[in-house]
C-alpha cells in the first residue's frame, strides 16, 4: 500500500511541478521580453537624441540631416524585423512547450488514475477475500450449533425412551 501512496503522490508532484515549469518559463520568457524592449526603447531615445544633436549643430543642413534620418530608420526597421522573428520564433517555442507541459501531466495524471484503480481493485479484492472468510467462518460456525443442536435433540429423545420405558 506505502509503494501506491508514494506513486500517487509522486504523480501529483509530477503533474504540479509541469505547470510550474511552464509558468517558471513564461516568466523568464516575460523578463527577457521586458529586457529587449527596455533596450530597444535606449536605443531609440540614443538615436533621438543622435539626430537632435546633428539638427543643432548644423540647422542649415537638411541633407545631412535626412541622411542621418534615412540611416536610423533603417537600423530602426532592421531591428524591428529581428525582433518581429523572434517573436514569431519565441511562439512557436511556447506551441511546443505548452504541448510538451499538457503531455506531462495527461502521463502523470494517467498515472495517478492507475494507481487508483490498483488500489480501488485491491480493496475489492481484500473486501471479498474477507467477506468469503467470513462466510466461512459463519458457515463453520452454523454447522457447529447444527451438530450440537442434533446432540441435544438426540439426547432429549434417548431420555424421552428411557422415560417411557423404551
Amino acid at each position: 500500500m506505502g509503494r501506491r501512496i508514494n506513486r500517487f503522490v509522486s504523480t501529483m508532484n509530477e503533474s504540479s511541478d509541469a505547470m510550474l515549469d511552464m509558468a517558471d518559463m513564461g516568466n523568464e520568457r516575460a523578463h527577457k521580453w521586458g529586457k529587449i524592449v527596455l533596450e530597444e526603447a535606449r536605443r531609440t531615445q540614443r538615436e533621438q537624441a543622435d539626430l537632435t544633436r546633428i539638427w543643432l549643430e548644423a540647422p542649415t543642413d537638411a541633407i545631412g540631416l535626412t541622411k542621418a534620418a534615412i540611416e536610423t530608420w533603417t537600423r530602426r526597421q532592421r531591428r524591428r524585423f529581428e525582433l518581429g522573428r523572434q517573436a514569431i520564433s519565441e511562439m512557436a517555442g511556447l506551441g511546443s512547450e505548452t504541448r510538451d507541459t499538457f503531455q506531462r501531466v495527461v502521463e502523470a495524471n494517467r498515472e495517478a488514475m492507475q494507481v487508483g484503480v490498483e488500489a480501488g481493485r485491491n480493496a475489492a479484492n481484500q473486501a471479498g477475500r474477507e467477506a468469503r472468510e467470513t462466510v466461512s467462518e459463519v458457515a463453520r460456525e452454523v454447522s457447529e450449533r447444527a451438530e450440537d443442536v442434533a446432540d441435544v435433540a438426540e439426547k432429549a429423545s434417548r431420555n424421552a425412551r428411557r422415560r417411557n420405558g423404551g
